[in-house]
């Protein structure tokens, strides 16, 4: 059998819930008209990580003119119920309790409900519908926290102490171009709500709802989220703000990551991510927030090894970062990391006109069967006094 393959028409046997526009979008293949085994591989890959299926095996079947594409499946018909726990020393304990639904109401679609409890609540329902490389929609309702510290300039003492929240609606479009790409583009409805705990001036802000527009690109092939071997992780995300009574804000993030493996065991895991904006992002509730060793995804949160959680607020942001890691037997690693940032007014002074800060930090990590586990000490030129870090658990 030649490597180039002329498919003439395609049958799918086993199909119960999931709809045929499903499978074609997903396997994306020229039919009929020709496609390499290569290309029929990484669709069945590209169909079987939709994770609709359990099973999934295919042959071509020669025809007059060309093969037809033979798919045989079965539907992955397991609804799931999953418990988390987790502890690290930015954000304390946490318990997450989530229900995953599959084709409620249209084909190819899944329902999410989930509850994060603890000393920075959370939740929401997430509704998607899938069609492959075709675009799918999507509508998410979520609510989010966070305890917001600010410092003296030498984060020995801390000033403020504020509790933010964001209750979010989002619709959106999307699609998987691969099985490691997905482009989204969509609406939201943002409402911020800051209140303080301590503070020498009260705050109790809940002002008007934010309308934005969101457009983003995500490339992750990564093999494991916390302790990957290969791969490499590429986002794009921009965001156009805007509030009743207030100048329009829009700010634009670029992040790259990747593994290079110099031995077996030890590796280099090199990273970058910039954030820029123009109009006043100080005047919203998306302002770069630096600081904090553990992996965080609130709005515009970054970690960085040797800064106290949101140690820093700035409008315009550039870090990077160049983890040493060795894998010294099995699950165990001693990761070194060296981490710096420069932070502006404006986008164009991140490079010229910024203020450096420079950080470093040694940590223990184990690939439990409870998720990972991280140890670690960390320090900085703005914060000399070293701190340590606890995480244990899955992050969510």
């Amino acid at each position: 059998m030649d490597d180039t393959i002329f498919i003439e028409d395609i049958e799918v046997k086993g199909l119960e819930k999931v709809n045929m526009k499903l499978v074609k979008g997903r396997l994306a293949l020229n039919i009929p008209g020709v496609n390499t085994v290569d290309h029929i591989n990484a669709a069945i890959d590209r169909l079987y990580s939709s994770d609709y299926f359990d099973f999934i095996n295919y042959k071509l079947i020669k025809k007059r003119d060309g093969y037809l594409l033979s798919i045989e499946v079965r539907e992955n018909k397991t609804n799931r119920f999953n418990v988390g726990a987790r502890y690290d020393t930015d954000l304390g304990a946490s318990v997450l309790l989530n229900v995953e639904l599959r084709n409620v109401l249209l084909s190819g679609s899944r329902l999410d409900f989930n509850i994060r409890v603890g000393s920075n609540p959370g939740g929401g329902v997430v509704y998607l519908v899938e069609r492959g490389r075709r675009p799918g929609f999507g509508i998410n309702f979520h609510y989010d926290s966070r305890n917001i510290k600010t410092y003296s300039d030498d984060f020995k003492t801390t000033v403020g102490s504020y509790y933010m929240s964001f209750t979010t609606i989002d619709v959106v479009a999307f699609a998987n171009q691969t099985n490691n790409a997905t482009f989204i583009l969509g609406g939201q409805l943002d409402y911020l709500s800051i209140t303080s705990e301590v503070s020498q001036i009260p705050v109790d802000y809940k002002g008007d709802p934010y309308f934005n527009i969101l457009m983003d690109y995500i490339i992750d092939s990564y093999d494991d989220r916390y302790f990957p071997k290969k791969g490499g992780y590429f986002r794009s995300f921009s965001k156009y703000i805007t509030q009743h009574n207030l100048k329009s804000v829009f700010y634009t993030n670029l992040e790259v990551s990747s593994v290079i493996n110099v031995t077996e065991r030890i590796a280099f895991l090199p990273s970058l991510f910039i954030g820029a904006s123009w109009g006043g992002l100080s005047n919203t509730g998306y302002l770069y927030m630096l600081g904090g060793a553990g992996y965080n995804e609130f709005k515009n949160m970054r970690p960085f090894a040797g800064l106290p959680f949101s140690g820093i607020f700035s409008e315009n942001l550039l870090t990077g970062s160049m983890d040493i890691r060795y894998n010294f037997y099995k699950k165990h690693f001693i990761i070194l990391r060296g981490n710096l940032a420069t932070y502006s007014n404006f986008p164009e002074e991140l490079l010229t006109n910024s203020t450096l800060i420079y950080g470093t930090g040694l940590a223990y990590g184990f690939k439990s069967i409870i998720g990972p586990i991280q140890l670690g000490m960390n320090l900085s030129n703005k914060y000399t006094q070293p701190s340590v870090f606890l995480n244990i658990g899955y992050y969510f």
